[in-house]
């Protein structure tokens, strides 16, 4: 595998909130991507899929994965709406300090399943009073798992 042609992971690091929003604020270019990966995902998947995201399309922004906690399983479809629904305060909050870090836009891509957690976190914005915030956001829904 050569990480000059291949997704390869040559490093990590763990950021905490403040550190990933500091991140943000430095890179006042280009708005900020979110990813929000769908059912039957697990992180390192959701992970590769982003960066495949990001290479493919050509975005500027910081990438920035969500990941919520999918079993990762075809049977388990249920379980995960219910994992994706209880995060929707998680990626509200997400989207909220990225949108005041950056005082613009943040783009959100959510595929599948991800799509009904977006549209939760959209919907609790929403009740909480925060159309500043939603003014900021522009979503880009593919597959959503929406009825």
């Amino acid at each position: 595998m050569d990480p000059k042609t291949d997704f390869a992971v040559v490093s990590q690091s763990a950021l905490d909130r403040e550190s990933l929003l500091n991140a943000v604020r430095r890179r006042d270019s280009a708005a900020p991507m979110v990813f929000v990966h769908g059912y039957n995902y697990n992180f390192q998947e959701a992970l590769f899929r982003l960066a495949q995201l990001k290479t493919d399309s050509n975005l500027e922004g910081t990438p920035v994965l969500f990941s919520w906690p999918s079993l990762a399983a075809l049977p388990a479809y249920v379980a995960d709406k219910e994992s994706a629904t209880y995060s929707r305060d998680a990626l509200a909050t997400l989207l909220t300090d990225l949108v005041r870090a950056r005082n613009g836009e943040v783009d959100v891509f959510a595929h599948s399943m991800g799509g009904w957690l977006t549209v939760e976190a959209l919907r609790q914005l929403r009740l909480e009073g925060k159309g500043d915030v939603l003014d900021r956001l522009r979503v880009i829904m593919a597959a959503p798992d929406i009825d």
